[in-house]
């Protein structure tokens, strides 16, 4: 057990409709280096997931706990991947020269006049900017990242009963990036 809590090796799982991609990475040298171990595809049946967020927890962590103790991955972290259907997309314009935290408190006050179809304080949210910039050079364009806090809530849960600590989460669309 204190082998898995320390040890350098990530668990990678992909989240899809249908099935269930993961890897075991392990980070060489001095960090430049990424070796990619037991990389597996598990077929789910229609029920197990939807929209590619599993629908029993309990059932998704046995499976993920189980698949790590046959393949013997000692990883403790986890980062995860999520198919771009579960998060809401847009590009937006926002004043130039901002910082990436005064953008995120600009795109959250509801006096700034950005429409957004979904009440932003429901969902865990990001901001990319882009290099693009407005005719006038007045605003800026950013890319919003927006996935409902329970999609959020449903994966730490997965995490949690696997005891996995989670990286990060990611959309399928930009994980490669």
């Amino acid at each position: 057990k204190w082998r898995r809590r320390f040890s350098k090796r990530v668990l990678l799982l992909d989240f899809h409709t249908h099935h269930l991609s993961l890897a075991e990475v392990r980070v060489s040298g001095d960090g430049e280096l990424l070796n990619f171990d037991h990389i597996d595809q598990i077929s789910l049946p229609d029920e197990a997931q939807e929209r590619g967020v599993p629908t029993n927890p309990q059932a998704m962590a046995d499976l993920i706990k189980q698949t790590c103790l046959e393949k013997k991955i000692p990883a403790h972290r986890c980062s995860v991947v999520l198919p771009p259907e579960v998060a809401f997309q847009k590009i937006i314009a926002l004043p130039c020269d901002l910082s990436l935290e005064e953008a995120r408190l600009h795109v959250l006050n509801p006096m700034a006049g950005i429409q957004i179809p979904i009440p932003l304080q429901k969902t865990d949210f990001d901001l990319i900017p882009t290099s693009l910039i407005t005719s006038d050079d007045q605003q800026e364009f950013y890319l919003l990242l927006a996935i409902p806090l329970e999609i959020v809530e449903q994966i730490l849960q997965v995490l949690k009963l696997a005891d996995f600590e989670l990286i990060q989460i990611e959309i399928g669309s930009f994980s490669l990036l």
